[in-house]
């Protein structure tokens, strides 16, 4: 098992009668969220909400950026709410401070 950069690869391995070591399954790496390894079945919804939260982010920033007019701090701050509020209600929880910086820099 490795860990390093917040992945955990694993993989199940055995060992021949010389004792070289055969891999019987692929390598895998699961994210860790506040310490904890989130489970295959949980990590592709997880995978696809953060990726949905970061394009609808990305497209009202472009639609501001449109106006041709500067806009304020508070236009930014509502388009991480408004992703944030959404993270909430679907995950059940606060985002992390890495998940907010991951999204919105």
């Amino acid at each position: 098992m490795n860990m390093g950069n917040g992945i955990i690869t694993t993989a199940d391995t055995t060992a021949d009668t010389s004792g070289n070591t055969i891999q019987n399954n692929p390598i895998r790496e699961e994210p860790i969220i506040e310490g904890k390894v989130i489970n295959n079945d949980i990590k592709e919804p997880y995978t696809k909400l953060m990726e949905k939260l970061e394009k609808e982010g990305y497209d009202k920033l472009a639609v501001l950026s449109e106006k041709g007019t500067p806009f304020d701090i508070n236009s930014l701050i509502n388009i991480m709410k408004e992703g944030t509020e959404e993270f909430k209600k679907k995950e059940g929880r606060n985002m992390t401070y890495s998940e907010m910086r991951s999204l919105y820099g």
